[in-house]
């Protein structure tokens, strides 16, 4: 199994932490002075911060994980453009993964595996990432290279065949529609396009506001204030197809939509937005 580089090791949880311990061991004595400090905190406390039920926060106040140090990072504007979260340049150590997903880690493989940050390429199977592991994107990559090297004949009666597409999960969780599985660090997706040179993706680049927050009671950690629960603001897979390189840094993706109805458009300059692909194939006319 991958294990988890340090530098990407969860953080604990920053809001909501003094509710999950109330109900920690104290002394018989003190537990009426407890009971008074916490009724004139209730009793301070704004009205639009309290939460409902288990000390949650209501969910336009949920934490978002991928700003926790934001501070330490200022987005990109249309004034600020450079030295920003936004500019595809990882600042590290200021910017990281916690505070800057759109630019950070960045490319991690050599030039020959086609890498894009931020996007979950399409294709026929050939692994199951979930017990299929790698300790990096580069090796990923390689795997997916061997595989290619190994099956040079014709694709199969279900369109499989040589591995041309990678995916791989270079964060702690990677977070996914599909509540039965825990996608962590490590996985590493193989799969097979029809068209290598024109790639298809079911996910790529940041995710809308209205999907994220569609999607924000998906898993129960994200109402318990759990780290890397939460939707991220930016897809949170990486991937490539050797020998082809799609990877614009200047143009702008978004990933909306739900389960069965996943929908990735290309932004304009002017923050417009052109519908391409639903569900990992291009996008029919009607529908743009």
């Amino acid at each position: 199994r991958a294990s988890l580089p340090p530098a990407l090791a969860p953080r604990p949880p920053t809001v909501g932490a003094a509710a999950r311990t109330a109900g920690s061991p104290c002394p018989r004595e003190g537990m009426a002075t407890v009971y008074i400090l916490w009724a004139l905190l209730l009793a301070t406390e704004p009205a639009d911060a309290k939460g409902k039920g288990n000390g949650r926060a209501k969910r336009e106040t949920w934490p978002d994980w991928n700003m926790i140090r934001f501070e330490h990072s200022k987005p990109c504007t249309d004034v600020l453009k450079t030295d920003c979260c936004g500019d595809h340049i990882c600042q590290a150590p200021r910017e990281d993964v916690t505070n800057c997903l759109a630019d950070c880690p960045g490319i991690t493989t050599d030039a020959t595996c086609g890498q894009e940050p931020r996007s979950d390429r399409d294709g026929r199977g050939i692994t199951f990432g979930v017990g299929y592991r790698t300790v990096s994107a580069q090796e990923c990559c390689d795997r997916c290279k061997l595989h290619a090297s190994k099956h040079t004949g014709p694709t199969d009666a279900k369109g499989r065949g040589p591995c041309n597409s990678w995916t791989f999960c270079d964060l702690p969780v990677c977070w996914g529609l599909d509540t039965g599985w825990n996608h962590t660090f490590g996985e590493c997706w193989l799969r097979h396009l029809a068209d290598p040179e024109h790639p298809l993706f079911g996910q790529r680049g940041e995710l809308s506001a209205e999907y994220r927050l569609q999607m924000m009671r998906t898993r129960k950690g994200c109402r318990d204030d759990e780290p890397w629960s939460c939707p991220p603001t930016h897809v949170p897979w990486t991937s490539g197809t050797p020998g082809f390189s799609s990877y614009e840094p200047s143009v702008r993706w978004s990933t909306s939509g739900g389960w069965g109805n996943m929908r990735v458009s290309r932004i304009s300059s002017s923050g417009e937005k052109t519908l391409v692909m639903v569900n990992g194939k291009p996008a029919p006319a009607s529908a743009r």
